[in-house]
């Protein structure tokens, strides 16, 4: 077996106060490299805090001048347009709600790449809102010039209508005052052809010859063709009745008919239609009766005589009296009687 020497126990030695304090010195300097790293981390850290709030206060920023030049612009085209301030208040309170969402995400979750993709898409938004409403604003534009061009052609239209409505109410005016003068015209027209009529009637009443001196006798014819006077049935050939008439202004010259009506003792006109009776109205009592035998002559506007002849032929007429009538123009204006024995 081996054995170790054997060696005497070490004396302690004493302490050496300079290694001491170099343990102390580099125990400080190691705390003050930590503290340094630490202080630059620290400085590091709360550097790149005030960087991040400072862009998150760029970011809120550049939202709210954002924001400010959308309403400025909005604004703007409501003074252009009053007829899109519904539309363009909603587009605001969209857009003001939206930037709320963004400004709320910037604070709590400091996702500021998110919160610029959101500004770029509500410009984008912005952009095309104001795009939409430029062209609505030319469509506005468009409009009102046409209500301008419908506006002076309506006022164009309302003068015509004017001078249209004037030229009628002058052309109603005259046409009342042609019917009022044509009621006039008639009217007296009326009156004019009423006195004609009463002028007619009157001188048709009294457009007839008077007769007077009326004479009726019966006549025998001898053998040379003179008539001689006879009161006897048997010897009779032909009844002669002879009239003086009167002048008359109203009945023009020429040829003028007198209608001679005889009747017999038993009431019975004499009538036989071979020897030129017929019927004709009498005009004062609108009635139609037989006339035995018409006599024409010549009248001359003056006085003068007239006879007619009635031949008896083979009827022997009967004993009595026989009454006498003579018409003109449709008025009894003579009458006689003679007997026969």
């Amino acid at each position: 077996m081996y054995n170790s020497p054997i060696t005497a126990p070490a004396q302690p030695s004493k302490p050496n106060p300079f290694r001491k304090n170099l343990t102390i010195i580099l125990a400080l300097f190691l705390l003050l490299t930590i503290a340094n790293i630490a202080l630059y981390v620290f400085r590091g850290s709360r550097g790149g805090l005030q960087n991040q709030l400072s862009e998150k206060e760029q970011v809120l920023a550049a939202l709210k001048a954002q924001n400010a030049a959308i309403n400025t612009q909005l604004d703007s085209l409501k003074l252009v347009d009053p007829k899109s301030i519904k539309r363009i208040n909603e587009l605001q309170s969209e857009l003001e709600h939206k930037n709320f969402e963004i400004s709320q995400k910037v604070h709590l979750n400091g996702d500021l790449k998110l919160a610029r993709r959101e500004i770029e898409a509500l410009t984008h938004q912005k952009n095309a809102a104001i795009s939409d409403l430029t062209i609505m604003k030319e469509k506005v534009t468009t409009l009102n010039n046409q209500v301008a061009i419908l506006s002076s052609e309506k006022q164009q239209y309302e003068s015509e209508r004017q001078q249209y409505e004037k030229g009628i109410n002058e052309v109603r005016a005259q046409l009342e005052e042609a019917q009022i003068a044509k009621a006039a015209l008639v009217s007296e027209k009326s009156k004019v052809e009423q006195d004609n009529f009463d002028l007619n009637a009157h001188i048709e009443s009294n457009k007839y010859l008077t007769i007077s001196n009326v004479t009726a006798q019966t006549v025998t014819i001898n053998k040379k063709g003179k008539e001689k006077n006879t009161s006897s049935r048997k010897s009779a050939d032909q009844i002669k009745i002879c009239f003086q008439y009167g002048k008359n202004d109203l009945i023009p010259m020429g040829d003028e008919k007198v209608f001679i009506k005889i009747v017999d003792p038993m009431g019975a006109t004499i009538f036989r239609e071979d020897q030129g009776s017929g019927i004709m109205t009498d005009k004062d009592s609108n009635t139609e009766f037989r006339f035995t035998m018409a006599t024409t002559f010549q009248y001359n506007q003056r006085e003068g005589e007239a006879c007619g002849h009635w031949n008896i032929g083979t009827d022997t007429p009967g004993k009595g009296k026989y009454l006498v009538e003579i018409y003109n123009r449709g008025k009894r204006v003579g009458t006689s009687a003679f007997k026969i024995k």
